[in-house]
């Protein structure tokens, strides 16, 4: 990523808070989970992978709400 990227990334950011606060508590989930899968891939390996629909549909909502907050 450039500077000039990192700069349009966040001049759209600024100018979007509403946004801001749902993607950070995307990002936050998707950290959360992630934090449980370790611990599930030690206990039972079929378990942690029943996880794994479920942090799919959590990276497309980040993406979907990244899109939002940089084209509004």
């Amino acid at each position: 990523m450039h500077a000039s990227d990192l700069r349009a990334t966040y001049d759209a950011l600024a100018r979007n808070p509403k946004y801001g606060p749902a993607f950070v508590d995307i990002c936050l989930l998707s950290a959360a989970l992630g934090a449980t899968v370790q611990p599930a891939v030690r206990v039972d390996r079929r378990a942690s992978w029943l996880l794994a629909p479920y942090l799919l549909w959590v990276g497309y909502a980040a993406a979907l709400n990244l899109a939002l907050w940089l084209t509004n």
